[in-house]
């Protein structure tokens, strides 16, 4: 491995252990009963950014509570 692939790998891997804790915020804020927007910009994401997220590195129901979220706030 050189030393480039070395620095690489340990940014994808700090990139995945900060999106992980990112996601671990924006359930417990879903779950305390913040709204998805809001919920999205306090972990630093715009909604769509947030949406990407949860679409590819999210457990079935951290996704389960956006779409019931999303659903809530378009139907107010």
């Amino acid at each position: 491995m050189t030393h480039g692939q070395a620095g690489r790998e340990a940014a994808w891997a700090l990139n995945r252990a900060r999106t992980a804790a990112r996601l671990e915020d924006l359930e417990f804020l879903l779950a305390v009963g913040e709204s998805f927007e809001p919920a999205a910009a306090r972990c630093g994401w715009t909604p769509e950014a947030a949406r990407r997220a949860v679409s590819r590195h999210a457990t079935t129901e951290l996704a389960a509570a956006v779409a019931r979220a999303t659903r809530t706030e378009t139907t107010r």
